[in-house]
């Protein structure tokens, strides 16, 4: 499904978001690749145990995410950027998927996922390998993250796990 607005709507709602005698936020929240809101799973770096983020890459956001922050912080350039991840790269997490469970909301099929119910993981966890060499290489992940933006014209103030 793509959504299809118009140079002029988008301008008109960018502006009313950021501009002086629109909302004028001050504070952008961006996710750290995929988030709930996204159209499917990804990560920067999908590449099983690739522990030295060699594969690591913000190429989606440059045409999907990128172009609207630095749309409102022409708008706004004392925007500041927050960011937040909705989940870890999938191998890093014990049942080595996005979703923690196997179906959607209390059981139903909505969101189903087609992850093996065995390998649900229930409670209030976050479902990451909580070893050195993970822990490692989700910093650096985080680090890259910021860099990567960085270079990309967008500074990130705040990273919040």
């Amino acid at each position: 499904m793509r959504f299809k607005v118009s140079q002029e709507e988008r301008d008109k709602v960018m502006a009313s978001l950021f501009v002086e005698e629109g909302v004028r936020f001050s504070l952008g929240r961006t996710p750290v690749a995929c988030s709930d809101y996204s159209f499917g799973y990804y990560s920067y770096n999908d590449v099983k145990d690739d522990y030295t983020m060699r594969n690591f890459s913000i190429d989606r956001d440059r045409f999907i995410l990128i172009p609207y922050i630095k749309e409102a912080l022409k708008l706004r350039p004392d925007l500041k950027m927050w960011a937040s991840p909705w989940t870890p790269p999938a191998w890093m997490k014990v049942n080595e998927h996005y979703s923690q469970k196997s179906s959607g909301i209390e059981g139903t099929d909505i969101g189903h996922n087609r992850l093996d119910p065995a390998r649900n993981v229930l409670g209030n966890v976050t479902g990451f390998k909580m070893q050195q060499g993970y822990l490692q290489a989700y910093a650096l992940y985080f680090s890259k993250y910021v860099q990567a933006y960085k270079k990309n014209g967008i500074t990130i103030s705040m990273l919040m796990p």
